[in-house]
Protein backbone atom coordinates (compact mmCIF):
# COMPACT_ATOMS: atom_id res chain seq x y z
CA UNK A 1 0.00 0.00 0.00
CA UNK A 2 1.41 3.38 -0.97
CA UNK A 3 1.97 5.93 1.76
CA UNK A 4 -0.70 8.33 0.49
CA UNK A 5 -3.22 5.49 0.26
CA UNK A 6 -2.24 4.27 3.71
CA UNK A 7 -2.76 7.72 5.16
CA UNK A 8 -6.26 7.85 3.70
CA UNK A 9 -6.99 4.36 4.97
CA UNK A 10 -5.87 5.16 8.50
CA UNK A 11 -7.96 8.31 8.53
CA UNK A 12 -10.99 6.31 7.45
CA UNK A 13 -10.34 3.61 10.03
CA UNK A 14 -9.46 5.95 12.90
CA UNK A 15 -11.39 4.87 15.98
CA UNK A 16 -10.95 7.82 18.29
CA UNK A 17 -12.30 5.68 21.13
CA UNK A 18 -10.84 4.60 24.48
CA UNK A 19 -9.22 1.19 24.69
CA UNK A 20 -11.82 -1.55 24.83
CA UNK A 21 -14.64 0.55 23.36
CA UNK A 22 -14.76 -0.03 19.65
CA UNK A 23 -15.91 -2.31 16.89
CA UNK A 24 -18.77 -4.39 15.65
CA UNK A 25 -19.44 -8.03 16.37
CA UNK A 26 -19.81 -11.33 14.58
CA UNK A 27 -22.88 -12.11 16.74
CA UNK A 28 -26.00 -10.89 14.89
CA UNK A 29 -27.18 -7.97 17.06
CA UNK A 30 -30.53 -7.50 15.37
CA UNK A 31 -31.43 -11.10 16.15
CA UNK A 32 -31.08 -10.33 19.83
CA UNK A 33 -32.89 -7.04 20.16
CA UNK A 34 -34.85 -6.26 17.01
CA UNK A 35 -38.12 -7.42 18.58
CA UNK A 36 -38.05 -7.77 22.37
CA UNK A 37 -41.35 -9.69 22.39
CA UNK A 38 -40.99 -11.84 19.29
CA UNK A 39 -41.85 -15.21 20.82
CA UNK A 40 -45.40 -16.47 20.29
CA UNK A 41 -46.01 -18.41 23.52
CA UNK A 42 -46.34 -15.37 25.73
CA UNK A 43 -48.41 -13.11 23.52
CA UNK A 44 -51.62 -13.40 25.48
CA UNK A 45 -49.77 -13.05 28.76
CA UNK A 46 -48.00 -9.91 27.55
CA UNK A 47 -51.34 -8.53 26.46
CA UNK A 48 -52.86 -9.32 29.83
CA UNK A 49 -49.93 -7.56 31.49
CA UNK A 50 -50.85 -4.45 29.54
CA UNK A 51 -54.45 -4.87 30.52
CA UNK A 52 -53.36 -5.27 34.12
CA UNK A 53 -51.40 -2.03 33.93
CA UNK A 54 -54.40 -0.23 32.54
CA UNK A 55 -56.59 -1.60 35.30
CA UNK A 56 -54.22 -0.43 38.05
CA UNK A 57 -55.24 3.10 37.19
CA UNK A 58 -58.84 2.26 38.03
CA UNK A 59 -58.15 0.08 41.07
CA UNK A 60 -60.10 2.34 43.43
CA UNK A 61 -63.25 2.36 41.34
CA UNK A 62 -66.03 0.23 42.81
CA UNK A 63 -68.76 0.86 40.22
CA UNK A 64 -67.12 -0.53 37.07
CA UNK A 65 -69.79 -1.56 34.53
CA UNK A 66 -70.35 -5.29 34.21
CA UNK A 67 -68.52 -6.17 37.40
CA UNK A 68 -71.29 -8.55 38.43
CA UNK A 69 -70.92 -10.55 35.23
CA UNK A 70 -67.14 -10.52 35.50
CA UNK A 71 -67.19 -11.78 39.07
CA UNK A 72 -69.65 -14.49 38.08
CA UNK A 73 -67.27 -15.58 35.35
CA UNK A 74 -64.35 -15.66 37.78
CA UNK A 75 -66.26 -17.89 40.19
CA UNK A 76 -63.95 -19.04 42.98
CA UNK A 77 -61.08 -17.00 41.52
CA UNK A 78 -62.63 -14.05 43.34
CA UNK A 79 -60.70 -15.44 46.30
CA UNK A 80 -57.87 -13.40 44.82
CA UNK A 81 -59.33 -10.58 46.93
CA UNK A 82 -57.64 -12.20 49.92
CA UNK A 83 -54.86 -10.14 51.44
CA UNK A 84 -51.27 -10.72 50.33
CA UNK A 85 -50.54 -12.12 53.79
CA UNK A 86 -53.41 -14.57 53.50
CA UNK A 87 -52.20 -15.71 50.08
CA UNK A 88 -48.68 -16.12 51.41
CA UNK A 89 -49.78 -18.26 54.36
CA UNK A 90 -52.54 -20.22 52.65
CA UNK A 91 -52.38 -23.97 52.23
CA UNK A 92 -51.21 -24.80 48.69
CA UNK A 93 -54.29 -27.04 48.30
CA UNK A 94 -56.75 -24.28 49.18
CA UNK A 95 -58.31 -21.94 46.64
CA UNK A 96 -56.31 -19.01 48.00
CA UNK A 97 -53.12 -21.08 47.98
CA UNK A 98 -53.65 -22.16 44.37
CA UNK A 99 -54.20 -18.55 43.39
CA UNK A 100 -50.96 -17.66 45.20
CA UNK A 101 -49.11 -20.14 42.97
CA UNK A 102 -50.44 -18.33 39.90
CA UNK A 103 -49.52 -14.95 41.38
CA UNK A 104 -45.93 -16.08 41.90
CA UNK A 105 -45.75 -17.40 38.34
CA UNK A 106 -47.10 -14.11 37.00
CA UNK A 107 -44.66 -12.04 39.04
CA UNK A 108 -41.78 -14.20 37.82
CA UNK A 109 -42.88 -13.47 34.25
CA UNK A 110 -43.06 -9.74 34.91
CA UNK A 111 -39.62 -9.71 36.53
CA UNK A 112 -38.06 -11.58 33.60
CA UNK A 113 -39.66 -9.21 31.11
CA UNK A 114 -38.07 -6.30 32.92
CA UNK A 115 -34.72 -8.10 32.94
CA UNK A 116 -34.96 -8.75 29.21
CA UNK A 117 -35.75 -5.10 28.52
CA UNK A 118 -32.84 -3.89 30.65
CA UNK A 119 -30.37 -6.30 29.05
CA UNK A 120 -31.55 -5.36 25.56
CA UNK A 121 -30.99 -1.70 26.39
CA UNK A 122 -27.46 -2.52 27.58
CA UNK A 123 -26.83 -4.37 24.33
CA UNK A 124 -28.10 -1.55 22.14
CA UNK A 125 -26.08 1.05 24.07
CA UNK A 126 -22.86 -0.92 23.62
CA UNK A 127 -23.61 -1.75 19.99
CA UNK A 128 -24.34 1.88 19.15
CA UNK A 129 -21.25 3.18 20.96
CA UNK A 130 -19.22 2.44 17.83
CA UNK A 131 -20.07 2.16 14.15
CA UNK A 132 -16.60 1.76 12.65
CA UNK A 133 -14.87 -1.18 10.95
CA UNK A 134 -14.89 -4.66 12.41
CA UNK A 135 -11.78 -6.47 13.60
CA UNK A 136 -11.79 -8.49 10.35
CA UNK A 137 -11.73 -5.28 8.30
CA UNK A 138 -8.90 -3.87 10.38
CA UNK A 139 -6.90 -7.09 10.03
CA UNK A 140 -7.40 -6.92 6.27
CA UNK A 141 -6.12 -3.33 6.27
CA UNK A 142 -3.08 -4.36 8.31
CA UNK A 143 -2.37 -7.29 5.97
CA UNK A 144 -2.48 -4.88 3.03
CA UNK A 145 0.29 -2.64 4.39
CA UNK A 146 3.37 -2.24 2.23
CA UNK A 147 6.35 -3.72 4.08
CA UNK A 148 8.65 -1.43 2.11
CA UNK A 149 6.93 1.71 3.35
CA UNK A 150 9.08 3.78 5.76
CA UNK A 151 6.06 3.98 8.12
CA UNK A 152 5.23 0.28 7.89
CA UNK A 153 6.09 -0.62 11.50
CA UNK A 154 4.30 2.39 12.96
CA UNK A 155 1.23 1.74 10.81
CA UNK A 156 1.30 -1.95 11.72
CA UNK A 157 1.48 -1.16 15.43
CA UNK A 158 -1.35 1.38 15.18
CA UNK A 159 -3.67 -1.05 13.44
CA UNK A 160 -2.71 -3.84 15.86
CA UNK A 161 -3.72 -1.65 18.79
CA UNK A 162 -7.01 -0.82 17.11
CA UNK A 163 -7.66 -4.48 16.36
CA UNK A 164 -7.18 -5.32 20.03
CA UNK A 165 -9.67 -2.62 21.03
CA UNK A 166 -12.27 -3.83 18.57
CA UNK A 167 -11.87 -7.48 19.58
CA UNK A 168 -12.51 -6.57 23.23
CA UNK A 169 -15.64 -4.69 22.21
CA UNK A 170 -16.84 -7.51 19.97
CA UNK A 171 -16.38 -10.08 22.72
CA UNK A 172 -18.33 -7.94 25.20
CA UNK A 173 -21.11 -7.40 22.69
CA UNK A 174 -21.32 -11.10 21.87
CA UNK A 175 -21.57 -11.93 25.58
CA UNK A 176 -24.38 -9.41 26.04
CA UNK A 177 -26.12 -10.92 23.04
CA UNK A 178 -25.95 -14.36 24.59
CA UNK A 179 -27.35 -12.99 27.83
CA UNK A 180 -30.25 -11.37 25.96
CA UNK A 181 -31.14 -14.65 24.26
CA UNK A 182 -30.80 -16.62 27.50
CA UNK A 183 -33.10 -14.22 29.34
CA UNK A 184 -35.59 -14.36 26.49
CA UNK A 185 -35.69 -18.14 26.80
CA UNK A 186 -36.26 -17.83 30.55
CA UNK A 187 -39.02 -15.26 29.95
CA UNK A 188 -40.74 -17.48 27.39
CA UNK A 189 -40.59 -20.46 29.74
CA UNK A 190 -42.06 -18.35 32.53
CA UNK A 191 -44.87 -17.15 30.29
CA UNK A 192 -45.67 -20.72 29.31
CA UNK A 193 -45.67 -21.80 32.96
CA UNK A 194 -47.90 -18.87 33.88
CA UNK A 195 -50.38 -19.76 31.15
CA UNK A 196 -50.46 -23.40 32.22
CA UNK A 197 -50.98 -22.39 35.85
CA UNK A 198 -53.91 -20.20 34.86
CA UNK A 199 -55.51 -23.02 32.85
CA UNK A 200 -55.12 -25.29 35.85
CA UNK A 201 -56.90 -22.72 38.00
CA UNK A 202 -59.81 -22.40 35.60
CA UNK A 203 -60.01 -26.09 34.78
CA UNK A 204 -59.12 -25.36 31.18
CA UNK A 205 -61.72 -22.61 30.90
CA UNK A 206 -60.52 -19.55 28.96
CA UNK A 207 -61.30 -16.28 30.71
CA UNK A 208 -62.59 -13.26 28.85
CA UNK A 209 -60.31 -10.25 28.60
CA UNK A 210 -62.39 -8.42 31.20
CA UNK A 211 -62.33 -11.33 33.65
CA UNK A 212 -58.58 -11.88 33.26
CA UNK A 213 -57.91 -8.18 33.75
CA UNK A 214 -60.07 -8.14 36.89
CA UNK A 215 -58.39 -11.23 38.27
CA UNK A 216 -54.96 -9.72 37.75
CA UNK A 217 -56.12 -6.41 39.21
CA UNK A 218 -57.19 -8.17 42.37
CA UNK A 219 -53.70 -9.66 42.62
CA UNK A 220 -52.01 -6.30 42.09
CA UNK A 221 -50.67 -7.30 38.69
Amino acid sequence: MKKSALTSCLLALSLALPVGVAGTVAFAPDAAVASPNDRGNGKSNRESRSRGSENRASRDRTDRPGQGAVRSELRWLNAANASPTARLNASPDSNVGRIAVYEQAARTTLALRDMVTEKEQDYVALRDSYDGPSSEELIAARDALDPLSPTYQADYDTLSTQIGQVEVHEAALAELGRQVLDLRDQRDAAETAEGETLLTLTGGRELSDAALAEFRRQLGL
